[in-house]
């Protein structure tokens, strides 16, 4: 049995929680999208753009879930609902991927804004959870 925490790490403060980090990590997002916007391989611009802001493994791996080229975000809003879309409607929710949010909730891990504006939970687009 695997009893490790999935949640927040105990170095994540310092690597998240500042000003400072959360400004280097949105200046890399935005690098992130100009190199994959052209096509850049994801793992060849990650390891650029970590290595011009100095990010440790964990932060790039942050800015890899919360980047994407300005194509894959303007696929992903066109397949967005609105909440009114959903009125009157049938929704399905994941029993685990709502157990992951709120194990990560609880454990205070950190959450994203993509550049897609989605929200993500730090160890889960990592895909560190497994069922």
């Amino acid at each position: 049995m695997n009893n490790r925490n999935r949640g927040k790490n105990t170095g994540d403060d310092t690597l998240f929680a500042s000003e400072k980090q959360l400004s280097k990590l949105r200046a890399a997002v935005q690098d992130m999208q100009y190199l994959l916007t052209r096509e850049y391989p994801e793992k060849a611009a990650s390891e650029l753009v970590g290595n011009r802001y100095r990010l440790k493994t964990r932060q790039i791996q942050a800015l890899r879930g919360a980047s994407a080229s300005e194509m894959q975000i303007h696929n992903r809003k066109l397949k967005q609902l609105e909440a009114s879309d959903l009125k009157e409607k049938t929704v399905y929710l994941d029993g685990f991927n709502v157990l992951i949010l709120l194990e990560s909730l609880l454990s205070e891990a950190y959450i994203f804004e993509g550049a897609d504006g989605c929200f993500r939970i730090f160890p889960v687009f990592m895909g560190l959870i497994k069922g």
